[in-house]
């Protein structure tokens, strides 16, 4: 095999390693809402819309639609799957949040906000401390549109260990009367970061391997 074409090689496969690395896999299924609230666990007020002109999904032809937990003394309301996770890797949550219809209708009142948080469990799916939440959409934000929120997370090693992330999507109202307003969810993703640091010394060390080999050759 000639220089060039091993060079050529190098390259090709150097290109598909960081493919592959940018290529993240989603842990969470059924992020777009596309097959209802399957997979998820909910509560409070968690409603799946689909084929709504009005909304205009980010993604797809659904997004979830969360409000107030008026029937509970618990006004949240939110969704959640928990997810396997290693510790010392880095996380990524992600996805589309909304305020209200595009007309305003519907939109947050005061004391009403949205986020995507990361709570870490034990093996026994114990809740370990300090969550992590994405900055929030509240009554201030423009309604009707959507705004992308992410965050990444190292799994820290605590004591008990980190096993799992409870991924959730969350509309929490901290008020005491009956606030009107919605929040709306889509195309939500939990994946881990991929390390390209890795691929560029391995291709690096390939490409010198073959510098040294052809300038022994010239030389």
């Amino acid at each position: 095999m000639s220089r060039i074409l091993q060079m050529l090689l190098i390259a090709g496969l150097c290109l598909a390693g960081f493919a592959r690395s940018a290529d993240a896999t989603n842990l969470l299924a059924n992020g777009s809402f596309e097959d209802d609230l399957n997979e998820w666990h909910s509560w409070g007020e968690t409603h799946v819309h689909c084929d709504e002109l009005d909304i205009g999904p980010q993604d797809g032809r659904c997004a979830l639609k969360m409000f107030q937990n008026w029937r509970e003394s618990d006004k949240t309301s939110k969704v959640w799957q928990d997810v396997p996770v290693t510790v010392g890797t880095s996380y990524v949550l992600s996805g589309h949040l909304r305020n209200g219809y595009a007309d305003g209708k519907d939109a947050m009142e005061p004391d009403n906000s949205a986020f995507l948080q990361i709570q870490w469990l034990d093996a026994d799916g114990n809740p370990l401390p300090d969550p992590h939440a994405s900055d929030p959409i509240n009554h201030l934000t423009p309604s009707g549109q959507w705004f992308f929120k992410s965050l990444e997370v190292i799994v820290p090693e605590l004591d008990p260990p980190v096993a799992m992330a409870r991924v959730a999507a969350i509309h929490q109202y901290l008020g005491t009367g009956l606030d009107r307003g919605s929040s709306w969810f889509d195309n939500l993703a939990f994946e881990p970061v991929p390390e390209p640091g890795t691929i560029v010394m391995l291709c690096s060390g390939l490409v010198g391997l073959l510098l040294y080999g052809l300038r022994r050759r010239n030389g």
